[in-house]
């Protein structure tokens, strides 16, 4: 008898564990986020309406992957950009202290300068 009940313990112990694990509330930053809109805003003097479109599409390929441990990886155009994130009260992210962008509406936007113009590219969560 004593085996049983250690063994029933043992079990509704377990099961308390799965319990709390699967209820506990998931931050909505976590997760992966793909390119959804992008903006490029570049001079006419510089660039081509082609290769504005060219960049834009080359833009909307990109994915942001934030994990739970609060690292991040951004893969897009070729690179790919690791470190640690940040999110503050404001609504702005940081990524190895660094400006990356702002969540704000459920969304991360990214403004990357350039010296033709700006980027700004809009996440949402897949």
């Amino acid at each position: 008898m004593p085996k049983f009940q250690k063994m029933k313990k043992s079990i509704i112990f377990l099961l308390c564990l799965i319990a709390i694990a699967c209820n506990r509330p998931s931050d909505p930053l976590f997760g992966t986020w793909q390119a959804s809109k992008v903006h490029v805003d570049f001079d006419i003097k510089y660039t081509t309406p082609d290769m504005v479109k060219q960049i834009g599409e080359m833009e909307k390929q990109n994915r942001l992957e934030i994990k739970a441990d609060s690292t991040m990886s951004l893969a897009g155009n070729g690179y790919i950009l690791e470190g640690q994130i940040k999110l503050l009260s404001d609504g702005k992210l940081y990524c190895n202290d660094e400006l990356f962008g702002i969540w704000a509406d459920g969304k991360i936007t990214t403004r990357t300068p350039s010296p033709f113009g700006e980027i700004t590219v809009e996440y949402t969560k897949e």
